[in-house]
């Protein structure tokens, strides 16, 4: 159902997975300290909707690119992506004597930043494939 709907929506999709996630991974750090239960559905739903995400970043992003280059950029995609796979623990250790609440509504930044820049990229992309020149598409 996902994968249709990734299809089928494309950038569309992928912010409102952003929009539903930012709530959900914000809320690990509170569903913790009410009760075990609250914690296991908190991070199951995360857990699902990120990984949502991260396979439909995949698709999409081997969307944009034309076939001859499709390999190439899908291939420096993923290698960007392994930078932030780097730089994540890196600024978790800066971040070790906050509190766990606070440590979960900052995880939850990013992920509400991207839900921005995936919707201003599908509008992006919509204007361009409309035919549209790229500074009217910017306006978009």
């Amino acid at each position: 159902m996902l994968c249709w709907w990734l299809q089928r929506a494309r950038f569309l999709a992928i912010a409102i997975l952003f929009v539903i996630a930012a709530p959900v991974v914000g809320s690990i750090g509170y569903a913790g300290l009410s009760s075990t239960p609250a914690l296991i559905v908190a991070t199951f739903c995360a857990g699902l909707i990120v990984l949502g995400i991260q396979s439909g970043i995949n698709v999409v992003g081997a969307m944009i690119y034309p076939t001859s280059l499709r390999a190439n950029g899908s291939g420096w995609q993923l290698g960007i992506g392994r930078l932030g796979a780097i730089a994540g623990p890196m600024v978790g250790a800066l971040l070790v004597g906050l509190p766990v609440e606070q440590l979960y509504m900052l995880s939850a930044i990013p992920v509400c930043r991207q839900s921005i820049s995936d919707s201003w990229l599908g509008n992006l992309r919509e204007c361009l494939a409309h035919g549209l020149k790229v500074q009217a598409a910017i306006a978009c």
